[in-house]
């Protein structure tokens, strides 16, 4: 349950806190309210074995594989005008499997979300002078994240 606890006055206390010194905050919560929706119709779905039978279609959405995901990101990256470097993809990958570890990984939405932190990143990037000028229409696995940007805290 995402509350804790009503107090007497009638104020929620929810249970869990999103982090909110991120620029992501109103999209990821309206994300996690859409997944918290599913998950719960999923649950209700599990609990009552007969309603199944009464649901004309179901369908489940598999995670991409890396590789999917990694073409995704090229595509991506293009239609922004960047191409990519051969060292970026093994830093895309390990993102990617921290990211599949979160269970409100969104595939496409998240290989975006990560795609624009890394542009934002190579700027960042060029500005330092940690990569040449020449190389500014080129991401390097440097402007890659290794670790996701979104967590959660938690009330004790």
């Amino acid at each position: 349950s995402m509350i804790q606890k009503i107090e007497r006055n009638g104020d929620v206390k929810p249970s869990k806190i999103l982090n909110i010194n991120k620029d992501e905050n109103y999209n990821t919560y309206e994300n996690r309210v859409i997944y918290t929706l599913i998950k719960n119709m999923q649950m209700f779905i599990d609990m009552n074995s007969g309603i199944f039978s009464r649901i004309k279609y179901y369908m489940v959405f598999e995670d991409y594989s890396n590789d999917e995901l990694y073409e995704i990101f090229q595509s991506m990256a293009g239609a922004n005008g960047f191409t990519i470097d051969r060292d970026t993809k093994v830093n895309f990958y390990v993102r990617m499997n921290l990211e599949k570890e979160n269970e409100y990984f969104g595939n496409a939405r998240t290989v975006r979300n990560v795609l624009e932190r890394s542009i934002d990143n190579h700027y960042l990037n060029l500005k330092k002078g940690k990569l040449p000028k020449q190389d500014r229409n080129i991401l390097h696995g440097i402007d890659i994240e290794k670790a996701p940007e979104f967590q959660l805290n938690f009330t004790e």
